[in-house]
């Protein structure tokens, strides 16, 4: 089982981290609003940030789900085009199942539909793949509202309906769609330095990546806890796994998570990258 295997660190010479700049909600009275269909709506006041992200591509101690919150392990995809959405719904979604089954433990595992590229230079998509521009603000994608949705998505799109059971998690994979450098790395915080009072509930209207035309999110609070961190210099034979909500859970459960500006990321062709969600069921 890949998990079992020595992950071998590259023999560049390490940077344990850089300076980059974090976007955090900032202080504001109305409740935020991220509307794509009509983005004059939208109400995410933010402020950026600059602080050390840490690069655990070295990390003494491999990252893990059960500690920050995510975790990043080898993987090769079998996709040979991921802008045919046809054969990502087919390949990919059943390698993300089968990648969050063995990274948590559990055996019932469905893949949400709809899964997300991400660009940082948006051109009008017409491969029947939806294409964002990365997330500039930390988020999680679900709460304790919204994960209930999108375990029901994940149970249609399986033809396993009342399969359920009361405790729901949703995990993301993250890949890189091309090889380093990348120009707008994921940066993660550590959840085990996150409080729920860092976390204000946000409305997504239009939402790709969601289960229904308007859901909830989280938003992030600056702190000086917060731990970030990144994996430098990812390639497309890697996949980056992290938490996204626990149903029972009665503190932080979603890993934060957002795109940063490389500083030394002159020059980069800009970022492409795919997330894929999955719900796991537990007894």
């Amino acid at each position: 089982m890949w998990l079992n295997r020595l992950w071998k660190v590259r023999k560049a010479a390490p940077s344990t981290m850089v300076r980059a700049r974090i976007g955090y909600l900032a202080d504001g009275s109305s409740r935020p609003r991220a509307d794509r269909i009509e983005p004059e709506r939208s109400i995410v006041p933010f402020e950026d940030r600059e602080l050390p992200i840490h690069d655990m591509r070295y990390a003494a101690d491999p990252a893990s789900l059960s500690g920050e919150g995510f975790m990043l392990v080898p993987h090769e995809s079998r996709v040979a085009d991921f802008m045919d959405a046809a054969e990502v719904e087919k390949v990919y979604l059943a390698e993300v199942e089968e990648l969050v089954r063995q990274a948590s433990g559990a055996t019932r595992v469905f893949a949400l539909p709809r899964p997300v590229l991400r660009s940082s230079r948006h051109a009008p998509d017409s491969t029947g793949m939806i294409t964002e521009v990365p997330a500039p603000i930390a988020h999680t994608d679900f709460t304790d509202r919204s994960i209930q949705a999108a375990a029901a998505a994940a149970l249609e799109r399986a033809g396993a309906t009342g399969a359920g059971t009361d405790r729901v998690m949703i995990y993301t994979v993250w890949r890189s769609l091309r090889p380093p450098p990348q120009d707008r790395p994921l940066a993660l915080c550590d959840i085990r330095t996150v409080e729920m009072t860092d976390l204000v509930r946000a409305d997504a209207v239009g939402n790709p990546g969601s289960a229904e035309v308007e859901s909830e999110f989280y938003l992030l609070k600056a702190s000086s806890r917060h731990r970030w961190c990144y994996y430098s210099a990812m390639t497309p034979d890697e996949a980056l796994i992290f938490r996204q909500s626990d149903s029972l859970s009665d503190g932080p459960s979603g890993c934060p998570h957002t795109s940063f500006i490389h500083p030394e990321s002159q020059g980069a062709v800009p970022r492409l990258s795919i997330e894929a969600r999955a719900c796991v069921f537990l007894d």
